[in-house]
């Protein structure tokens, strides 16, 4: 049965368990992704796993990189920023190190590690060291829809809702999808490149209702999430300078519909990050996608990132790729870092569990 069930699709699965539309909905949230593909039944129980825990450090999650560079930092290593590189430095058919866009050179003694998004990462050294179906792999990677159009609001107060009892809840995270139907428009419309405002799919994160650290006192923080293609249907990606307020200003109107305490009084300011926003910000967020690309089952596991590459070295000896186009993908767990030291520890004689017993005991 369970085999059955892997075979077909969410939607199929969900259409045979249940009768109730708001249950699917619910499994469907916060993004329909993949949901009518073939081999897509198998994580179809997988988002109720995931609703009633989103951990996150205090502070944001961008103190868990903090966290990581100082333990770095006091075991000995340097961290340098701003210094995007631009190629790989190769010698003897070997990559041994890495040249950044200032002119400054970094040489490795054992090994190059990378965390460049696999569609840039061909660019940093000449064409022919890739060989012609690595290249052929990197070209059909396919990226998938773009974090999307994020709204980001400074609060004088609470986001609230009211339930049908008429009690209030300040719900960490909330989403906008309406019913199991608009989930499936919505990924056609992803993949036409075209943008829904009468009833737009949204993820509110309300972040100051658990940690008030993130806001001066009394006030908070809201960011509204809405995946969106990068490349418009009209227009291409420079479109969205021209429609990025009235398709903001549509979701702000969606989300008070629903918020009954979200008044334009409340806000205190926002701002807006649209794609071609984050990609220009962060190269390593390609075309605004910031989970390394979609993991369907031909681009996941010894298929991540390209068909023959997936156990973290690539065509050029010497150097290994890791981050979310590897194996086992995007998200927050640093499995691909691990795995990738570990291939990296083997290549270079060394035992990881040797290795690890090792700091243990230090």
């Amino acid at each position: 049965m369970w085999q059955r069930r892997r075979m077909q699709s969410c939607w199929d699965v969900w259409q045979e368990h249940f009768e109730d539309p708001s249950v699917i909905t619910f499994m469907m949230a916060p993004w329909p992704n993949n949901v009518l593909g073939p081999l897509s039944g198998f994580n179809a129980y997988g988002r109720a796993n995931l609703h009633p825990a989103s951990p996150l450090p205090k502070g944001g999650s961008g103190m868990l990189a903090v966290a990581i560079g100082r333990y770095l930092e006091a075991h000995g290593g340097t961290i340098l920023v701003n210094k995007p590189v631009t190629q790989l430095i190769i010698e003897n058919g070997k990559c041994v190190g890495a040249e950044c866009a200032d002119g400054s050179q970094y040489r490795a003694e054992k090994a190059v590690f990378s965390t460049v998004h696999i569609k840039l990462l061909p660019s940093l050294a000449p064409k022919e060291l890739w060989g012609k179906e690595f290249l052929e792999g990197v070209n059909s990677y396919h990226i998938g829809p773009a974090d999307g159009l994020n709204v980001h609001f400074a609060l004088k107060g609470p986001l609230q809702y009211k339930k049908e009892d008429g009690s209030i809840i300040t719900p960490f995270q909330s989403t906008t999808l309406s019913n199991p139907e608009r989930g499936v428009r919505y990924e056609v419309e992803l993949a036409l490149g075209e943008v829904n405002i009468e009833d737009p799919v949204l993820h509110a994160v309300f972040q100051t209702a658990f940690d008030p650290s993130r806001a001066p006192k009394g006030m908070h923080v809201l960011r509204v999430l809405a995946r969106a293609p990068y490349n418009l249907k009209d227009g291409g990606w420079k479109h969205w300078d021209d429609i990025k307020e009235q398709v903001a200003d549509a979701n702000l109107k969606a989300l008070q519909r629903r918020a009954y305490n979200f008044t334009d009084d409340l806000i205190l300011d926002w701002f807006i990050c649209t794609p071609p926003d984050f990609f220009a910000m962060n190269a390593s967020q390609y075309e605004g996608c910031n989970f390394g690309g979609y993991a369907w089952p031909s681009q996941a596991g010894a298929m991540r990132p390209v068909p023959g590459w997936a156990e973290y070295r690539m065509p050029i000896p010497g150097l290994y790729q890791t981050g979310g186009t590897t194996h086992p993908g995007f998200g927050v767990t640093s499995a691909p870092g691990r795995n990738a030291a570990q291939i990296m520890l083997r290549d270079l004689g060394i035992n990881f569990n040797d290795l690890l017993a090792k700091n243990e005991k230090t």
